[in-house]
């Protein structure tokens, strides 16, 4: 969502970046995303830049397969 908005997802602290505040918006109406963002250790909450790059290039191998089959 925030790529289709053309919204940055990192800011200048993680804790305030769009990223975190779609988590903790999908978390109140998810409650097995709720429990885990409250209660996992914070190396296993996957919500580091890191996990963010590798989510943003699976994405983006996502919709550049989904371009070349639309050409074939």
């Amino acid at each position: 969502m925030l790529g289709r908005q053309n919204i940055a997802i990192r800011g200048h602290e993680q804790k305030d970046s769009n990223f975190m505040a779609m988590l903790s918006l999908l978390a109140k109406e998810n409650s097995v995303l709720r429990e885990h963002l409250a209660n996992a250790p914070q190396t296993a909450r996957y919500t580091s830049a890191d996990t963010q790059n590798v989510i943003i290039s699976i994405a983006a191998k996502q919709i550049l397969d989904g371009i070349i089959d639309s050409c074939k």
